[in-house]
């Protein structure tokens, strides 16, 4: 007798299907028991398991926009905390003259930003950091916020 689970039996487009799946279950485990360890500037926005098909944020936001918007939530790109790392000869003071420009001073705090920054409020009204870099409602506020504003641009 042949059951459901006999594996001889089985069509090319299920094994594929089931191969797949557990593919993206090893990595979902894999994925969640390292979360927690993480650290480093991406940790923060590293809230979204992983998933075979590219999220909407990746294929909705337009090129230049979507780069800022990955050198935001990874925390490389043009601002004054990356430069203090990676590229000393860079000023890292804010062109607001706040003494150091970091990912959050932008986000939050920067004068320079204020009109763009209701975006963001929308979804997370104090600008928690792991909601508006981790989340889809955030990273999709986030995009918006970077498109009107010229937040992370190369001065």
């Amino acid at each position: 007798a042949t059951g459901r689970n006999d594996m001889s039996h089985s069509t090319y487009a299920n094994a594929r299907r089931r191969n797949k799946e557990g593919i993206r279950q090893k990595w979902t485990e894999s994925w969640h028991r390292d979360v927690a360890a993480q650290t480093g500037r991406f940790a923060i926005a590293n809230r979204l398991p992983p998933t075979l098909k590219p999220r909407q944020h990746f294929t909705h936001t337009p090129r230049e926009v979507y780069g800022r918007l990955i050198q935001c939530r990874t925390g490389h790109g043009f601002m004054g905390e990356y430069y203090a790392t990676f590229v000393p000869t860079e000023p890292t003071r804010c062109p607001c003259g706040e003494p150091r420009q970091t990912r959050e001073h932008i986000l939050r705090d920067c004068p320079q930003f204020t009109r763009q920054r209701i975006h963001l409020r929308e979804v997370s009204y104090n600008i928690i950091l792991n909601e508006i870099l981790g989340t889809e409602k955030g990273i999709k506020a986030l995009a918006t916020f970077i498109k009107e504003s010229s937040a992370f641009k190369k001065a």
